[in-house]
């Protein structure tokens, strides 16, 4: 699919992004018709150009349809809801720290919840705020002390057992896997400490926890937590750094990221899948394209929210050659 990004796959239709416009795409058909646009005129002219929507971040990266269909999604410096009487996403919360989020997560409750991530190498206190009337109103749910973290990867709601894991990194100390299950009143610091725990993504099964490491200092697998026991164990070596991650169904995927170092020396973004999480085959490699890192973003693939099980794989790229601002659909059978 040329120039557009899929963002949000439902059983009947799905909805794609050309840079602040967002449209209905029918898998069936092949036929886009117009759905929204961001409220945002400044990075809305940005983002009409591939080059300068990576200069410049301005782009949808994240689309969510939450309880009472309340349609957030995360761009630039701002999280925008949909107003159903104009049909437009505007501005319901401001960034502080960072450009934005790495993803939001509702907890059962219908508690909606985000990390803050920016560039914080003096680890100064980190926040995860909360919205608990569908993104109108923000707070700030729990702090992570100066000295802890330099920021928050994600926030993710586990589908077994009802829990919100949250992952932090990057330096040693500031890797933390844990959980809470009281409105972050507490958070249970099961995992900490090392690169081996720096999670981005993590995709649950009944038994296991799987996620892929995302370290510029070890070489990255994707590892398995052991429910039971709580063991860890690496089930695969992968490329590079582990940042995106999606399940549909028993597929998983995961893609790495062109994001060098003295150990990550791939100059290519490779998208791995499994059925099981422990028997992991590689699908297709993208490299890094000609545009320099520092201010046109890391090659990587990505992946759309599934609001339930698809009969197709889908993903899209970011700084690849060939592969920049758009995405490409695999049915699952093809896989298998």
């Amino acid at each position: 699919m040329k120039h557009f990004v899929v963002l949000y796959v439902s059983p009947k239709e799905w909805f794609v992004a050309k840079g602040y416009r967002l449209y209905r795409y029918n898998p069936v058909t092949g036929k886009k018709t117009y759905f929204s646009q961001l409220a945002d005129k400044k990075n809305g002219l940005f983002s009409f150009c591939r080059l300068t929507r990576r200069l410049f971040r301005a782009e949808i990266t994240h689309l969510y349809n939450f309880q009472n269909d309340t349609w957030i999604c995360i761009a630039k410096k701002a999280l925008f809801k949909m107003n159903k009487t104009n049909g437009l996403f505007e501005k319901c919360h401001a960034i502080e720290k960072g450009s934005r989020p790495m993803n939001l997560c509702q907890a059962n409750d219908g508690t909606i919840y985000y990390g803050e991530y920016c560039y914080n190498p003096e680890r100064k206190p980190m926040r995860i705020f909360q919205s608990k009337d569908n993104g109108d109103t923000w707070s700030i749910a729990y702090e992570f002390e100066d000295g802890e973290i330099n920021h928050i990867h994600g926030i993710f709601n586990d589908p077994y057992t009802g829990r919100l894991w949250v992952a932090t990194g990057d330096d040693d100390k500031a890797c933390i896997f844990g959980y809470m299950e009281d409105e972050f009143k507490t958070l249970a610091r099961q995992y900490e400490g090392t690169q081996q725990y720096r999670v981005c993504v993590p995709l649950f099964t009944k038994d296991e926890i799987i996620f892929a490491t995302d370290s510029q200092y070890e070489q990255n697998y994707i590892r398995a937590i052991n429910r039971g026991t709580g063991k860890v164990t690496n089930i695969q070596p992968i490329q590079g750094s582990g940042i995106y991650a999606v399940q549909n169904g028993n597929l998983m995927m995961v893609s790495t990221t062109v994001e060098p170092s003295s150990v990550n020396l791939d100059k290519s973004s490779h998208l791995w899948y499994s059925f099981d999480g422990h028997n992991w085959k590689e699908y297709i490699a993208f490299r890094k394209d000609i545009w320099p890192k520092t201010y046109f973003q890391y090659g990587s693939i990505r992946f759309p929210h599934y609001e339930s099980e698809s009969e197709y794989a889908v993903f899209s790229g970011r700084a690849l050659k060939g592969f920049d601002g758009k995405s490409m659909v695999v049915p699952i059978k093809d896989l298998k």
